[in-house]
């Protein structure tokens, strides 16, 4: 008596043309990975979809391999501002707030353009400073000495440091800490303008720094 188990399992092996065509035969087949025949040239549409799943399996576990990879996942590039920098920024950012730029080539030498910080710390609007000097600030009682060292900068043509009492547009006092800087043009001979960085330090004091020459250093240290 012969095994139908062993025939059976031992029919799987024969060619399909050598055996019937059993249910539980079709449904073995239909469990059996579909082999499709790949050309030189091209591929079935199965191997495109194959391959894409293998990509897609080596990305899982290779992500570095993406080539659909974000921009953020890069490595970062060259760049000159560090967190260092970040303080020396914020004091660049402080003592840049207050800026007038005078044109020495007209008369009078005049003011060309102020900064809103300027209009804040002085209360003047820009229509009210634009084409006149700077010593209006000072409502007719600068101090000689401070003077002849502003005078004696602006024909040098170099950088100065003086500490200035001004009057905002409601006639109260300050003290000004206005540094003047020459700015030539390419040829390093030519003046263009003259710009003004100004400093209130009545300010400074009421937020608790210590105003002394060590400041006034620092202060210069960053504007040469």
């Amino acid at each position: 008596m012969v095994c139908l188990h062993a025939v059976e399992s031992r029919s799987s092996c024969w060619p399909q043309r050598l055996r019937g065509s059993t249910a539980r035969d079709k449904h073995a087949m239909s469990q059996r990975p579909r082999q499709t025949t790949k050309t030189k040239k091209h591929g079935t549409k199965n191997d495109l979809q194959d391959s894409h799943i293998e990509q897609a399996v080596i990305e899982d576990v290779q992500p570095w391999k993406n080539m659909f990879r974000p921009a953020c996942s890069l490595p970062p590039k060259e760049n000159s501002f560090t967190l260092e920098d970040e303080s020396l920024s914020a004091a660049m950012e402080s003592i840049l707030s207050s800026l007038t730029v005078s044109d020495p080539h007209e008369e009078g030498n005049p003011l060309c353009y102020v900064s809103p910080g300027f209009l804040s710390m002085t209360g003047y609007n820009e229509d009210e400073c634009l084409g006149r000097n700077c010593k209006f600030l000072q409502d007719g009682k600068l101090d000689p000495s401070t003077h002849e060292a502003l005078r004696s900068a602006i024909s040098e043509r170099r950088f100065a440091t003086v500490e200035v009492t001004n009057f905002r547009k409601g006639g109260r006092p300050f003290q000004n800490l206005l540094s003047l800087l020459p700015v030539f043009g390419e040829d390093g001979a030519s003046l263009l303008h003259f710009v003004g960085v100004h400093c209130d330090l009545d300010e400074r004091r009421r937020r608790g720094e210590t105003v002394d020459d060590a400041f006034v250093a620092k202060w210069e240290e960053h504007l040469r």
